[in-house]
């Protein structure tokens, strides 16, 4: 007598496997996306980081408003956005020099801004994230870089503490995969704030809290049943503070 399995006993445990691995793929395959999105955002916030010291020391300044970049900003430049289409050509030649810059957008130009994000709950936004108000640089290493800020020539309000050591000067936001989805606020794209000591910081960071408590911390904003306006805003300061970990 010959020993083997029967069809049906082979058919049962293809079965299980099946099961197994419609169970568990789809949670792997979520996994990884999430280490690639973290990863993408250690790496940019990294980059950015080293930009900014690099445009202090080599004008030997401790603000980044006296550097040679800031001063290549264009007079209509605003931490609250470009609405204007504005020629930031002299910048991005500026910032070449500390980022692998590939190709950039001017605010509002046509066929640039074409990305529709979303927010972390999943729904559209409400015009705002478009982004095109902003300059937009790809860089050669995949990432795009947002940016809103405050040339010298603008009179904004700014956020400081006692010694004025963290006066805001813009925003940069990072796309961690560049175009590719799912552009969602808080997954693949997180703001980051810049001051004028070349500090970064996530807004919603306990840092943040203590320098101005009345935009609070990331708890229950970096949620996907947050209801107030845009969710998934503080996420980069969630994984920060949680060792660089997407547990959401």
């Amino acid at each position: 007598m010959k020993k083997g399995f029967t069809l049906a006993e082979v058919l049962i445990t293809l079965g299980i496997i099946g099961v197994v691995a419609a169970m568990t793929i789809p949670t792997l395959i979520s996994n990884y996306q999430k280490r690639q999105f973290v990863t993408g955002l250690q790496k940019g916030y990294s980059i950015m980081n080293n930009a900014l010291k690099m445009a202090l020391a080599e004008d030997l300044t401790d603000n980044l408003n006296q550097t040679s970049l800031w001063q290549a900003l264009p007079e209509d430049s605003s931490q609250f956005g470009n609405p204007n289409a504005i020629d930031f050509s002299e910048f991005v030649g500026v910032l070449s020099k500390y980022l692998k810059v590939q190709k950039y957008c001017n605010p509002e130009e046509d066929g640039c801004f074409n990305i529709q994000y979303k927010m972390l709950n999943g729904d559209d936004d409400d015009g705002f994230y478009t982004k095109s108000n902003r300059l937009k640089v790809y860089t050669a290493d995949g990432l795009v870089y947002y940016f809103r800020l405050k040339s010298n020539t603008i009179n904004e309000d700014i956020y400081w503490d006692d010694n004025l050591a963290y006066n805001l000067i813009g925003y940069i936001g990072i796309d961690v995969n560049g175009d590719s989805g799912p552009n969602q606020n808080g997954r693949d794209y997180f703001d980051i704030l810049v001051f004028n000591n070349g500090k970064l910081m996530f807004p919603g960071t306990q840092e943040w809290k203590l320098i101005d408590n009345a935009f609070g911390d990331w708890e229950g904003v970096c949620d996907v049943q947050y209801t107030g306006m845009y969710p998934g805003d503080y996420c980069g300061a969630r994984i920060f503070e949680e060792g660089w970990r997407m547990d959401y």
